[in-house]
């Protein structure tokens, strides 16, 4: 009985606390959900304020949905990404149209912002900005800030370029001038950094690179106003650098950093428009085995092209080494760059066979520039073997003899855009085999010795928008049919030949070439003076 007793007693009671624990459990929830309300509407403040600060206009309306109390949740308005948790993660404005000053410390330095923790990615790149600016000083991210992009806008002030957290720093195309600093490459967590399309000047420190994370992997210093010796920069271990770009500067020497060995990971070496001298180091070069990309057009290189370059052809797929002093022909190790996709070798001073003994054993090859060299002889018959070939631009060169026939001549199809052999000795007639590459668009043969019609496959070309034969010795007449349906033509040079006839009335059909607005006005047609027929 006494048992019984006790029991019911403790079932009383527990009965009597429940109450008590549900009013706990529904207190602690809403507790919670004051809380998540208190987070959320300091997130929208936030956000609101750097619209207020910074927004001057918004004619494409991408910030529409930010307004107070709108019915649209945070995480839903444009230019917002969250976790799953619904942390505010992403802020995007790339391409919003947006105008007015960006001030990023309204963003990132106010108190309330230090609480926002969970912002990790600010992108800022707007098509239409003007009168983008940072007022001055520099500004701390939020502990998790790791990504920051406000590439082209008119950033001046270059004492925001520091990182902590930073992983990513991309402000390229703004108007940051003055030197570099070194400290900024200090930062342990970087992996891209990009400054390119600004104004910084001055030599670029010496321990630059040495300083760098060791997780670097992109590093963009093209087009600004650096100047110094190449040679006295050094690379460190740069065991994760995959990209560098110095391109458009005013470095200059006669010899690399030969730490740059150390950069294997490499493969990406952009140095066009410097001032580099002397021959290419192609034993430094060659060496680096997983190089894709080699730029070294626009310097003063002279002498041969190095053998030992050949090296890197294993994973070589574009090299330019246009706009140099260089002599000689491509060595015969560049045979085996199966993977190269783009040579461009203009305006140098190649001469030889290597077109016949190299390039035309190339199998991946589609864009071949040699223009601006002297090369003579024919153009080898071989050349015209590769159905990769797009792009064959061999002008300004001393050639002889005929225009090769063996274009497209092949089962396989074709992928030939353009034809460029102008500026040459070439003679004899235009092959009408040309009119079965069906994929080109251009074709341009003027200043050559050049006679007799051009064949009516070549006026027939269904993709073909520019026709440059101007000052050879061509005769006949424009055939009537050309543009029936419209056409793609856009330019026809045709003048200093000996062409007769009339205009035909069809040419008034080439939309792409005449003002629709007043098809009496020509924008692209050059013919020879004899012709006193006015356009249909």
């Amino acid at each position: 009985m006494k048992r019984i007793f006790c029991f019911l007693l403790l079932v009383i009671l527990q009965y009597y606390k429940l109450p008590n624990v549900a009013l706990a459990t529904t207190n602690f929830s809403l507790s919670q959900r004051e809380q998540r309300r208190t987070k959320d509407d300091n997130v929208e403040k936030l956000l609101l304020a750097f619209k207020e600060s910074s927004v001057q206009s918004d004619s494409q309306g991408f910030l529409s949905d930010w307004k107070h109390n709108s019915s649209i949740p945070v995480c839903s308005w444009k230019g917002l990404t969250c976790s799953p948790q619904g942390h505010v993660t992403t802020l995007n404005l790339w391409n919003a149209g947006i105008v007015g000053s960006l001030h990023l410390p309204t963003l990132t330095a106010l108190p309330s912002l230090q609480n926002l923790l969970f912002l990790r990615v600010v992108s800022i790149w707007p098509r239409s900005t003007s009168g983008n600016s940072i007022p001055g000083g520099s500004f701390r991210f939020g502990a998790s800030l790791l990504q920051l992009d406000i590439s082209r806008n008119r950033i001046s002030d270059s004492s925001l370029l520091t990182c902590q957290n930073l992983n990513l720093l991309n402000v390229s195309g703004n108007k940051l001038t003055g030197k570099l600093s070194g400290s900024i490459l200090s930062c342990k967590n970087l992996t891209t950094l990009d400054l390119s399309y600004n104004a910084l000047s001055g030599e670029i420190p010496n321990t630059f690179l040495e300083s760098a994370s060791a997780s670097l992997k992109y590093l963009d210093l093209s087009s600004n106003n650096f100047t110094g010796k190449f040679a006295s920069l050094g690379f460190g271990q740069c065991s994760s650098l995959t990209l560098l770009k110095l391109s458009h500067n005013n470095l200059y020497g006669d010899e690399f950093p030969s730490s740059l060995a150390n950069c294997q990971a490499l493969e990406t070496l952009n140095l066009t428009s410097n001032k580099f001298q002397d021959k290419i180091p192609g034993a430094l070069l060659g060496n680096l085995k997983k190089l894709r990309q080699l730029f070294l057009g626009r310097n003063q290189f002279s002498g041969v092209i190095p053998a030992e370059l050949g090296k890197a052809c294993g994973t070589l797929q574009e090299l330019d080494i246009s706009d140099n002093i260089l002599t000689g022909e491509l060595p015969s190790s560049f045979v085996s760059c199966t993977s190269l996709v783009t040579l461009n070798l203009g305006r140098n001073q190649l001469s030889g066979n290597f077109l016949n003994t190299v390039v035309s054993k190339l199998p991946s090859l589609r864009y071949l520039y040699a223009p601006f060299n002297s090369i003579t002889g024919p153009v080898p018959p071989s050349i015209t073997n590769g159905t990769r070939l797009q792009v064959l631009d061999l002008s300004a060169n001393l050639f002889t003899g005929n225009v090769p026939s063996g274009f497209c001549s092949s089962n396989a199809p074709s992928a030939l855009e353009k034809i460029l052999l102008a500026n040459n000795f070439l003679s004899g007639t235009v092959p009408s085999e040309l009119g079965n590459c069906k994929n080109l668009r251009a074709i341009d043969l003027s200043f050559n010795n050049l006679s007799g019609a051009i064949p009516s496959e070549i006026w027939t070309l269904p993709k073909l928008s520019d026709l440059v034969m101007w000052a050879n010795k061509f005769t006949g007449e424009i055939p009537e049919g050309i543009c029936v349906n419209g056409g793609n033509l856009e330019t026809l040079i045709l003048n200093n030949n000996l062409i007769s006839g009339a205009i035909p009335q069809s040419i008034g059909s080439c939309t792409h070439m005449i003002d629709n607005e007043n098809l009496h006005r020509v924008d692209s047609l050059h013919i020879h003076q004899q012709w006193k027929h006015d356009l249909p």
